[in-house]
């Protein structure tokens, strides 16, 4: 019992209060408490580049997440958002739910992956805000993330993920993730085996063919009508994987975007960022960054299409991604 005090003391530091899956048991608090601990080994970890290194931190991911109670959708709970995932108006930084999203869809994976040097790579993403989410006040409101498998094919996976009170059970978010089976030895994609398919086919995917990705212009205006910011990866941005995390992309063009509002530069915005209500975030990955990279992000917004901010992400001469982000272009009445 006293070593079920001391985990059970875990989740009363201010800062984050992630309760994993599911409550109620001992065996789902102890999970629990592996889940919590992950990403403070993955930090410590994210320096060793050695493939050894990361073989050791990706079997020990794997061994917490099959003890995860195998119920269809899964959820990731949250007792309640800490206090670092807020602003300063007090609305939830957008880009801590790409991070949440992406642990409620590691869930999925070990029963997908075949062998230690398989992992999934973002390859899409797209978030869509409801008019709830912006209404409701999420200090100390217990939530959780719904995930389940839309489709699964040869070589890819699309992952949807609901935003739900916990105890109400309305819904404030939706989203849909495309993840591509890769060899993380190799960096080349590989096939996910047909058994595997079959069963999610058979039993738990509604969709018989692949989304609609949406597909991006390229970067159209002329230099003078983008703006363009610059910054560098540091190793807060890089996950175990090597390279930069989905969460610091959205930060990024948050980042970029209030910088070009306020010097000027888009004809619908005038503030920060933070002060519009997010309604769609889409974004396309194409390319890795690593560690020490330097990023140019550039950010405009068409004539035609107020209230979109169009982002791409440069390492060099190469685009690394594409994306959107999708405001009412009110100002919020905090100002």
């Amino acid at each position: 019992m006293m070593f079920l005090d001391c985990i059970k003391s875990l989740f009363s530091y201010p800062p984050r209060a992630y309760i994993g899956s599911y409550k109620s048991t001992k065996r789902h608090l102890l999970t629990s408490s592996r889940i919590r601990t992950i990403y403070t080994r993955s930090c410590a970890m994210q320096q060793h580049l050695e493939s050894k290194e990361y073989t050791k931190f990706h079997k020990f991911l794997k061994s917490v997440l099959r003890n995860i109670p195998n119920n269809y959708p899964r959820s990731y709970h949250l007792k309640e958002f800490g206090w670092n995932d807020f602003n300063k108006i007090g609305s939830i930084h957008s880009h801590c739910h790409v991070g949440n999203i992406q642990l409620a869809s590691y869930q999925h994976w070990p029963s997908l992956d075949e062998g230690n040097d398989l992992s999934f790579f973002g390859r899409s993403l797209t978030l869509n805000f409801l008019p709830a989410y912006h209404d409701t006040d999420f200090v100390s409101r217990p939530v959780r993330y719904d995930s389940y498998i839309t489709f699964l094919g040869r070589t890819a996976i699309y992952v949807g993920t609901d935003l739900r009170d916990a105890e109400s059970e309305a819904l404030y978010l939706s989203s849909l993730m495309q993840c591509i089976a890769v060899d993380v030895n190799k960096r080349t994609p590989v096939r996910i085996g047909s058994e595997i398919i079959k069963k999610y086919v058979d039993d738990k995917t509604t969709m018989k063919t692949p989304p609609q990705r949406h597909q991006f212009l390229p970067l159209q205006p002329g230099n003078g009508d983008v703006f363009r910011w610059t910054t560098t990866v540091q190793w807060s941005d890089v996950d175990y994987n090597r390279h930069v995390n989905q969460t610091p992309y959205l930060r990024f063009m948050y980042d970029a975007g209030s910088s070009a509002a306020v010097a000027g530069f888009l004809r619908s915005f005038h503030h920060e960022l933070i002060h519009y209500k997010l309604k769609t975030y889409t974004v396309e990955y194409m390319q890795e960054i690593r560690l020490g990279k330097e990023v140019e992000v550039v950010c405009w917004e068409m004539d035609d299409n107020p209230g979109t901010i169009h982002f791409e992400v440069q390492v060099g001469d190469h685009t690394v991604t594409r994306s959107h982000l999708i405001f009412d272009v009110q100002p919020s009445a905090k100002l």
